[in-house]
Order: structure tokens, then C-alpha cells, then sequence
């Protein structure tokens, strides 16, 4: 599971997670305006293959899509 913003990010702290994982579609300032608003610790994934569509999600995506997770069809599709 990855977050998005802010109010993601503050929900999951609250619940008592210890680290949340960014979407990479973030920008550094996004990053870093959680990160200054948060005390959770932050993942980042900040190089790859970017598929926006999917979002990392390749296993989900490979489930309702019926793409394999193992090869560029979810990334290539797009």
C-alpha cells in the first residue's frame, strides 16, 4: 500500500503505523511537505520504471488486470 498525501500519511500514524511508503508519482516538494508535517518515517522509491497508472501496485494490477507482475505488460499497456 502506498500513500499520497498528507491526510493519508497522518491517518496511518494515527492507526500506530511506524513507516509509510510514498506513491512515487510525488514531487520532492510533496515529499517534503510531509515530511516536515508528519514524525512518521518516510520510504521512498526514487528511481525505476515510473508506471502511474498502476502505481507499484503490480500485484493488485496483475489480479484484476490479469497481467503478469513479472514482466513490463503492466507498464507497457499504458
Amino acid at each position: 500500500m502506498t500513500v499520497h498525501n498528507l491526510d493519508g500519511v497522518k491517518q496511518l500514524e494515527n492507526l500506530g503505523f511506524s513507516r509509510v511508503v510514498l506513491s512515487r508519482e510525488l514531487s520532492f516538494n510533496e515529499i517534503k511537505y510531509i515530511k516536515e508535517n508528519s514524525s512518521i518515517e518516510l520510504e521512498v522509491f526514487i528511481h525505476g520504471a515510473l508506471c502511474i497508472s498502476y502505481s507499484g501496485q503490480c500485484l493488485l494490477s496483475s489480479m484484476i488486470g490479469g497481467r503478469s507482475r513479472k514482466s513490463w505488460e503492466l507498464c507497457s499497456a499504458l
